[in-house]
């Protein structure tokens, strides 16, 4: 696994149980870490194999979060609550623009049907009146 990856999985495994603030704090500090480790001429997956597997660390930071009265209940990230909000908002302009073309289009054939309906009794109506006029 390379170092990417671990932080990936380590955020993952953290997003959504203690607060995003302490999420970003937690996989700064491995990525810290890891990247001095690196400095100092370790190879990096003898540094990842040393911390063990990302879900793990997870666990231990979840559990120390709880106990020092940081984290209880269920956090969703504000990056995803804004992701989410803006599918609502993409989803709901598309319902507006779609009931708008729908309204149009029937709007439409509408006066379509009543210029098709009315048309023959126009043109009757024109001819009625031009006779009457001729025979005066």
């Amino acid at each position: 696994m390379k170092k990417d990856d671990y932080l990936f999985y380590l955020k993952k495994a953290l997003k959504g149980e203690i607060p995003p603030d302490r999420v970003k704090y937690h996989v700064e500090y491995y990525k810290r870490y890891i990247e001095e480790e690196i400095r100092n001429g370790r190879k990096p997956q003898d540094i990842l194999d040393e911390l063990g597997h990302p879900n793990m660390i997870a666990k231990s930071v979840i559990e120390a979060e709880r106990m020092s009265g940081g984290a209880s209940g269920h956090y969703e990230d504000i990056d995803d609550q804004d992701e989410v909000l803006n599918k609502a908002i993409k989803k709901f302009k598309r319902k507006v623009i779609i009931g708008l073309v729908i309204t149009i289009v029937v709007f439409i054939a509408i006066i379509a049907l009543i210029s098709w309906l009315l048309l023959p009794a126009l043109i009757v109506f024109g001819i009625v009146t031009i006779i009457r006029r001729l025979l005066r």
